[in-house]
């Protein structure tokens, strides 16, 4: 029996090493193993326009802060606009 057993196991492993399986999909109860779905990006309740004029009006004010300091220099900031810059330098 135990030679019976061996035999039939090696045919299983063999049989499904042909079929472009392996050991753990044998042991896995025949399962094929799941595809992943593709990475897709997701605009939290918002439209992809919304998204953008944030992104568009956030990198505006950016942007006016940098021209305030090559005119006036970065003393000339408030402390309000120098928070800003900051946090936004971090992202």
């Amino acid at each position: 029996l135990a030679h019976l057993g061996g035999a039939l196991t090696g045919f299983l492993l063999t049989n499904n090493f042909n079929k472009g399986t392996g050991l753990i999909t044998l042991l896995s109860g025949f399962s094929k193993p799941k595809k992943k779905k593709p990475f897709k990006t997701v605009y939290k309740n918002k439209t992809k326009t919304a998204y953008r004029t944030e992104k568009d009006d956030y990198q505006q004010r950016v942007d006016a802060i940098l021209d305030k300091i090559s005119k006036s220099g970065y003393d000339a900031l408030t402390k309000e606009e120098k928070e800003f810059l900051f946090k936004a330098g971090k992202k």
